[in-house]
């Protein structure tokens, strides 16, 4: 005869709650600005560079 097989029930550990929404699209909009902000300086000063080469001389 087979020996029974008793299990139990695993017991959850401690849940940690999850980080409100908002401030998850908050970093997310942070990143963005951050990005686009950066390539908008980068295309300011290749005009400018451009801009000196061509009038500068």
């Amino acid at each position: 005869m087979a020996p029974s097989l008793k299990t139990e029930a695993a017991q959850p550990g401690p849940v940690t709650p999850a980080a409100p929404a908002g401030v998850v699209i908050r970093g997310m909009a942070m990143g963005l600005w951050l990005v686009v902000g950066t390539l908008l300086g980068y295309g300011v000063l290749q005009t400018a560079l451009k801009a000196t080469a061509l009038f500068g001389g």
